[in-house]
């Protein structure tokens, strides 16, 4: 895959983007085009960005298809509303295979969790919750980790733990790396959970 064009544009508050101007782009990047949208705090300065110190509040990675889905309008009713055509998705078979390894992930346990900004934790649990971070990163030099989904396993490598995540099955650009906060139900005598790391692209390698 050749290296990702990039290109940016500041969006005034209540401001629209098209799903068309973007589907243009997408047909312009060759068939494959993800669409980053970060939220930064008001007081950051306009157009300061994230690497200039801003606070970003919210980031979302989406890839767009060359054709979005065409509605038909006149045949929907209560229940449902008919495609006059689907979104064209196969560029995502396209899309370079994540080797092993290439995506890895590192948990840290920090004992008990407490109400967050992100999750209020309800009056009780059936087993204590303990607050996990994990830093999870994309080595490739220029494959997107798309759907990364991150798991916390058990001991035995094949049972999959409560977990609460702040956020799940995201996308990481080429050498990008962000931390996921979660909280996961276990026992403090409980051997401590591995992290397993999945992306969609990774079955493409198989």
């Amino acid at each position: 895959m050749p290296d990702i064009p990039e290109g940016s544009v500041e969006l005034a508050p209540a401001s629209l983007i098209s799903s068309q101007a973007v589907s243009a782009a997408a047909r312009a990047a060759g068939g494959v085009a993800f669409l980053r949208l970060s939220l930064w705090s008001a007081d950051s300065g306009a157009g300061a960005g994230a690497g200039a110190g801003a606070a970003t509040l919210a980031t979302g990675t989406f890839w767009q298809p060359v054709e979005q889905d065409v509605v038909n309008w006149s045949q929907c009713n209560f229940y449902r509303c008919n495609l006059t055509s689907a979104a064209d998705l196969t560029a995502l078979l396209a899309m370079p295979a994540m080797g092993a390894g290439v995506v890895t992930a590192e948990a840290s346990f920090h004992g008990p969790a407490e109400p967050t900004d992100w999750y209020p934790l309800p009056p009780s649990h059936v087993l204590p919750l303990t607050a996990v971070t994990v830093r999870v990163s994309n080595t490739a030099k220029s494959a997107v980790a798309f759907q990364t989904r991150l798991r916390l396993m058990a001991a035995d490598g094949w049972t999959e733990l409560l977990t609460l995540w702040e956020d799940n099955f995201f996308s990481l650009l080429p050498g990008e790396s962000r931390e996921v906060r979660a909280m996961v139900a276990r026992l403090e005598t409980d051997p401590e959970p591995a992290v397993e790391v999945q992306t969609w692209n990774a079955q493409l390698a198989a």
